[in-house]
């Protein structure tokens, strides 16, 4: 059996070597990074390898049964990608949407022809729900899962990322992609927005999932702006990408997400701050990431959206009519599409029994007209 050997680096900076129990070993042999060897009682499961040490860091275990070695390295040696896919540009990649309720996938896909959703930690029947209905789901592996509603960073980013390899294999059931937190750019997300942080787990959770699903896409968040953070500044995609020295970035398996808000606006007005208030700032993160090494750039859009008619507002944005919304929507599906460079997006939000007036459908659960026109977009 396989140990999953891994090295693990505590925040003092010390080196450990982990592996999962070999119910059958008698003890364990190690081989140090230095070259040495060093025995483990049969009930170990992890050894300590020592600090400073120059990385990347390697070391090799064999349970004593006898077995063959497994090496382990740090950092986390990422398994080469598979070929990227033949692009998409049909109009279907761009009819998504956030849903959060199982018994709204079939309504979304009858009334308003959705054949992508994204939700936070699926439950494996929301998971089923949307294959019923013909939709594929984007799961949001975000602080739901961690600490309840508590919207900051995982305590543990190892064990974090653990729980969403575990889901992914389970109650998702393969996704073709994993959103890695929703908005950790903003406070109201991620107590203290971190945008080097952020990086770490995505850089921590990204060895884990590709080693168990190698083709599956990681989408991170690549806003130019939100919060002030701990950089001092509101400054986000910039400080992200600085970070990435090893060029995790560069994976052709990561996807720069942006969430595209406007206020009234319509999806073609540009402002004096085209990569914080403009629809088409998706066009920012394509080009930086291209800067920085990533083969395509291609972006996914998972919000954006325009209040609409009766219900709760979020202030300060200003609602517009609900035709305009409809209008606005399918001018900004056949922006993305045309610009060759956006692979999917999502409007926010489809919600039975909600208020507030970004849904598609009305306070009564009667559809907004924005329902039909996606659905007749061919």
């Amino acid at each position: 059996m396989s140990l999953n050997a891994r090295i693990t680096k505590d925040p003092t900076g010390v080196y450990w070597l982990e592996w999962d129990t070999d119910p059958n070993a008698v003890a364990y042999d190690i081989i140090t990074p230095a070259g040495g060897h060093v025995q483990a009682g049969k009930k170990a499961v992890r050894a300590k390898l020592g600090s400073g040490l120059t990385e990347p860091v390697h070391a090799m275990i064999a349970s004593a049964r006898p077995g063959a070695y497994e090496k382990a390295d740090y950092p986390a040696v990422i398994p080469p990608p598979p070929p990227p896919p033949p692009p998409s540009s049909g109009i279907d990649d761009y009819k998504g949407i956030c849903l959060y309720r199982d018994e709204d996938f079939a309504k979304a896909a009858s009334l308003a022809g959705i054949k992508h959703a994204r939700c936070d930690w699926p439950s494996a029947a929301r998971v089923q729900a949307a294959k019923a209905a013909g939709i594929e789901l984007l799961p949001i592996a975000d602080y739901s899962r961690d600490s309840g509603d508590g919207h900051h960073a995982p305590a543990d980013f190892n064990a974090w990322a653990d729980k969403v390899v575990a889901a992914a294999l389970g109650d998702w059931q393969h996704p073709r992609a994993v959103e890695v937190w929703n908005e950790p750019w903003g406070s109201g997300f991620w107590t203290n927005p971190d945008p080097v942080a952020y990086y770490r787990l995505v850089a921590t959770l990204a060895p884990k999932l590709w080693a168990a699903l190698p083709d599956c896409l990681l989408v991170v968040a690549a806003d130019a702006t939100g919060s002030k953070n701990v950089t001092g500044t509101d400054k986000w995609r910039t400080p992200m990408l600085a970070a990435d020295t090893a060029k995790l970035l560069t994976d052709p398996r990561i996807r720069p997400a942006t969430h595209n808000y406007c206020d009234a606006r319509p999806p073609e007005a540009h402002t004096s701050s085209p990569d914080s208030w403009d629809f088409d700032r998706y066009q920012g993160a394509h080009r930086d990431f291209l800067a920085h090494g990533h083969p395509t750039g291609m972006v996914w859009n998972t919000e954006y959206g325009w209040q609409a008619g009766a219900g709760t507002a979020l202030i300060p944005y200003t609602p517009v009519t609900e035709q305009q919304q409809a209008d606005y929507i399918v001018r900004a599906i056949k922006m993305m599409q045309s610009s060759g460079i956006v692979e999917r997006s999502y409007a926010f939000h489809f919600k039975t029994n909600d208020a507030w007036n970004y849904n598609w459908l009305r306070t009564d659960n009667t559809p907004k007209p924005v329902c039909a026109a996606v659905k007749a977009l061919a």
